[in-house]
């Protein structure tokens, strides 16, 4: 018997196809029934208009609601199919990203086209200050791979014209501009006020309440960890061994690698022991 995990590793669902066809869509709504069956999918079917997903961390809900007339007035001649099919053609590029992208990203990325679709390609670029594509690369990426348009020409356009658009947003958003960083004084001021306040005569509840912020403090001080990491330290995560105090943190192992994305805590991350001192 094959289980729920072993059968998603039988999907390529990397992007390699050329083009989406009733083959991908086959195999989507196959992918949908596998990660319903992980309960990375919450409840619904593949044809439903909204998705809800978790990641053991947030829930995340997907909606595919292109809009009917911008699409019938802009686009439908253009790509040759109806809003149905395009929405389908929408679920399956989502469903092939499974794993190789986050939650949020995917969420985005459909919001985008979505978007998208309430206006007139010949307009976009002169929208480009009001229509923010969060993922302009991934938007040019599924219309790329859409079965072969009815107009080519009006197709190539608004592939140009994104294109632009992430261009020219990029260029905005990095002016070759290093993040700045406080200075080491106000890194040691804050550390002595946090330790001063700790130290003081505080109530419990009021300890209880900044505790997290004490934590957080405490530990990336010395150990580098996103905050998301942090967030997801295990509850029991001190051990007392005949050698001391043992502090047990997570570690993200997706970044920096091609590791799938399982969307669930225990895959995605490993735990690290550190030893910590014997004190407060």
């Amino acid at each position: 018997m094959v289980n729920s995990s072993e059968a998603l590793k039988m999907f390529d669902t990397i992007l390699s196809v050329q083009n989406l066809d009733d083959l991908c869509i086959e195999k989507a709504s196959d992918l949908f029934a596998e990660y319903k069956n992980q309960g990375i999918i919450k409840t619904g079917q593949f044809s439903d208009s909204r998705w809800y997903f978790t990641d053991e961390y947030s829930n995340i809900s997907i909606h595919f609601n292109i809009p009917e007339l911008g699409y019938k007035r802009y686009y439908e001649k253009m790509f040759g199919m109806s809003i149905n099919g395009f929405t389908v053609y929408l679920k399956t590029y989502v469903m092939f990203t499974m794993g190789d992208i986050v939650l949020n990203t995917i969420r985005d990325i459909t919001y985008d086209i979505n978007r998208l679709m309430e206006n007139d390609p010949e307009e976009l670029y002169a929208l480009s200050d009001t229509i923010y594509m969060q993922h302009p690369s991934r938007v040019i990426e599924f219309f790329s791979i859409l079965p072969e348009p009815a107009d080519t020409e009006k197709m190539e356009h608004l592939l140009n014209v994104i294109d632009n658009i992430a261009e020219w947003r990029y260029s905005l958003s990095n002016p070759n501009k290093r993040r700045q960083l406080a200075s080491f004084d106000s890194y040691f001021l804050f550390h002595d006020i946090m330790n001063d306040y700790w130290a003081s005569d505080i109530s419990a509840d009021e300890r209880l309440f900044f505790y997290p912020l004490f934590l957080w403090w405490q530990i990336t001080g010395v150990i580098p960890l996103r905050p998301r990491e942090f967030i997801l330290t295990p509850r029991k995560c001190l051990e007392k061994k005949d050698d001391g105090w043992y502090l047990t943190l997570r570690r993200n192992q997706i970044k920096g690698n091609s590791r799938k994305i399982s969307y669930k805590i225990d895959e995605d991350y490993f735990t690290v022991e550190y030893k910590i001192p014997d004190r407060q």
